[in-house]
């Protein structure tokens, strides 16, 4: 007996098929504008998908004894304390990169980047996350080069 998977209502093998055609498409045009050579087809191509994720605390404290008929005040100020978990998972599902950071900026970005080029140095790794500010396209074109 099988336990059936669900699929949206919408879902068509046609548009699963046309995506995966497409997206193998774009890296590959991708990968061919960011070499001038064609020594990168020898290179095996790993792709990973990738994202971070904010967990935090805010604290707030609300309440307060105090005597009847006294109004309780108390001076605050929010701090926020978040950290950052980084993750990324090859689309073969062998392989998988975390980081763990107290921030998420362009820095954090490169060093996870570097965290996951050095899974395998000899292949080219193609990264798929969203478009957040703190990895933009132009600065991570010039990692790829280093």
């Amino acid at each position: 007996m099988k336990t059936v998977r669900p699929r949206h209502l919408g879902s068509s093998d046609l548009k699963r098929d046309r995506f995966r055609t497409q997206l193998a498409c774009k890296l590959f045009m991708a990968m061919k504008s960011q070499h001038e050579d064609l020594k990168w087809k020898k290179r095996p191509v790993r792709i990973w998908i990738a994202d971070e994720a904010r967990f935090g605390l805010q604290p707030c404290h609300k309440r307060a004894w105090v005597m009847r008929g006294v109004k309780a005040h108390k001076d605050s100020q929010i701090r926020y304390q978040w950290s950052y978990l980084w993750g990324a998972v090859e689309v073969d599902g062998d392989e998988s990169a975390y980081l763990y950071t107290n921030g998420a900026n362009t820095e954090f970005s490169l060093s996870f980047l570097e965290i996951i080029s050095r899974k395998d140095p000899h292949s080219e790794h193609v990264v798929i996350w969203d478009g957040a500010g703190f990895h933009p396209n132009g600065i991570m074109n010039e990692f790829l080069e280093m």
